[in-house]
């Protein structure tokens, strides 16, 4: 007996409606109170025509300011990232062909925290390239050496086997992490900065950060969907990958 699924809209609504209900909730959270209708009001109140179904005339000037400039940028930056790092957790899966697939397999974070930790010890984090300090920079760079390290440590020949890529990661993972534990035995002045980030937080949100990071994820989110059908062969293994898209290019 085949069952019955639902179509993929009917839950891309309802997870939809889930996260704008989170969303509300959220942003009535706070050392100031604030009702769930007047954060409904307030969040709906910014669409456009909005202002003919929704009366913000009861709405506390110094509301609309706390909600608008302070929680909604936090909850929405929030939102942006769960999606990036859902995305990523999923190729992450499929790749590894493993549920519990993480950025700590290959080293990324740690090698993201490494970059983090010697732009702040070294006193460039101060710096910024437009509106992305240098410490963003530091660990992206950190993040990609690190993935490359990985990968070219675990190459056996024109192949990457799975389970040595796994080993390889966990390695320089814990290579990567003495590393900043040493940095952070040597600076001890630095030790909350350091801490803060690895913890990461959202308190410094704003519309203009979260404009920058819809780019990048964007990018990556298109270029995700365009080789999904590459993903979803390459989850079968790296030899049944290579044959499918030899069988493609045949055909």
């Amino acid at each position: 007996m085949k069952t019955r699924r639902s179509p993929l809209w009917q839950g891309i609504l309802i997870l939809g409606l889930l996260l704008i209900a989170v969303i509300i909730i959220s942003a009535s959270v706070g050392a100031s109170s604030i009702s769930l209708v007047d954060c409904f009001k307030i969040i709906f109140g910014n669409l456009p025509f909005a202002d003919r179904w929704i009366d913000m005339g009861s709405v506390p000037p110094e509301a609309v300011t706390i909600i608008n400039q302070v929680r909604l940028p936090r909850v929405i930056l929030s939102a942006i990232v769960g999606m990036g790092l859902a995305a990523s957790g999923v190729v992450y899966q499929g790749i590894f062909k493993n549920p519990m697939a993480d950025p700590f397999v290959l080293g990324v974070s740690s090698g993201a925290a490494v970059g983090a930790t010697l732009a702040i010890v070294t006193g460039i984090g101060v710096y910024a390239i437009g509106p992305i300090s240098m410490i963003s920079v530091s660990a992206f760079l950190g993040a990609l050496l690190s993935a490359a390290f990985v990968f070219n440590l675990a190459r056996v020949g024109n192949k990457t086997p799975v389970v040595t890529l796994l080993l390889s990661g966990v390695a320089v993972n814990f290579f990567l992490s003495s590393i900043i534990s040493l940095i952070m035995s040597l600076e001890h002045n630095q030790i909350e900065r350091i801490y803060a980030w690895t913890m990461g937080s959202v308190s410094a949100a704003s519309w203009e950060k979260i404009g920058i990071t819809i780019v990048p994820l964007s990018i990556g989110l298109g270029l995700m969907c365009i080789h999904v059908r590459e993903l979803n062969a390459f989850a079968l293994g790296e030899d049944n990958a290579r044959s499918l898209r030899h069988r493609h290019g045949e055909d």
